[in-house]
């Protein structure tokens, strides 16, 4: 079953919000529960990227990398200054989690998880905003 431009937004965004609201309160110091906080958080990160990359594509910008492509949202308001830095800052958690560069200490697992809630909150909002707004041609 081929899914319509919207539905695929929404898959994305459903599955972001899913996985943030998921989350366990407070990972146990299993090696097997941290990682998979950490791999959540990858990956709903990841997907966020992907919805930047649908974004582009359908306002038809030149395809760049999520950076390049931050900045054109950017130069068009569907992002503040200040939001972009924060998708910028969970790209490099992104990549730490990847390069399993991480901590495991509780205090830094709580922190993590409400600034990731917090952002991804943000851009899902913003992203159906701007679906709505901005891209109600699609299908």
């Amino acid at each position: 079953m081929n899914m319509n431009r919207r539905e695929q937004y929404q898959t994305k965004l459903n599955f972001i919000t899913d996985k943030m609201h998921n989350l366990p309160e407070n990972p146990n110091e299993t090696e097997s529960s941290i990682e998979n906080f950490f791999q959540t958080i990858q990956t709903s990160i990841e997907a966020s990227i992907e919805v930047i990359a649908m974004l582009c594509k359908d306002f038809d910008f030149e395809e760049g990398d999520m950076y390049a492509n931050l900045d054109q949202l950017r130069a068009i308001n569907v992002f503040s200054p200040e939001f972009v830095k924060e998708m910028r800052q969970l790209n490099a958690m992104r990549y730490l989690i990847r390069q399993k560069f991480t901590s495991t200490d509780e205090n830094l697992l709580a922190e993590q998880k409400i600034v990731t809630i917090k952002i991804l909150d943000e851009f899902v909002g913003r992203i159906d905003e701007t679906i709505s707004e901005r891209l109600s041609h699609i299908k």
